[in-house]
């Protein structure tokens, strides 16, 4: 059997930092490029609904207690990819408008805004 030495021991620093690294229910992914936007992945673990009915025959998937969701935020892309976005109802995310509407207001001048609000009634 090899033996630890003191060195080679992990410390009290590193083992928490492994136990917070597992238990953590949401992870930074990294990012994905689709169609010329790029989007942050998030992973986000949840614990599953145990089934309440006793009588129930064990299964292989019974005894799993957490799934993974993945979520895809917008970080990056044209305007009108930005747009399209914003009007997408099935992907639709909680604070994507509000980010939006400041980030526009703080990257166009006023003289674009309305050649900007005919060019977006277009799409």
């Amino acid at each position: 059997m090899k033996r630890l030495s003191a060195s080679s021991r992990p410390t009290k620093c590193t083992l928490s930092l492994s136990l917070s690294l597992h238990t953590d229910p949401v992870q930074e992914w990294g990012e994905e490029e689709d169609d010329g936007a790029i989007f942050g992945i998030t992973l986000r673990r949840e614990p599953v609904p145990q089934s309440s009915d006793a009588a129930e025959q064990p299964t292989t998937f019974s005894f799993v207690q957490y799934h993974t969701v993945k979520s895809r935020r917008l970080k990056a892309a044209t305007l009108e990819r930005l747009v399209t976005h914003l009007l997408d109802s099935e992907h639709r995310e909680p604070d994507f408008l509000p980010v939006f509407l400041s980030t526009y207001r703080a990257f166009t001048c006023p003289d674009e805004d309305s050649d900007s609000e005919y060019n977006l009634m277009q799409l």
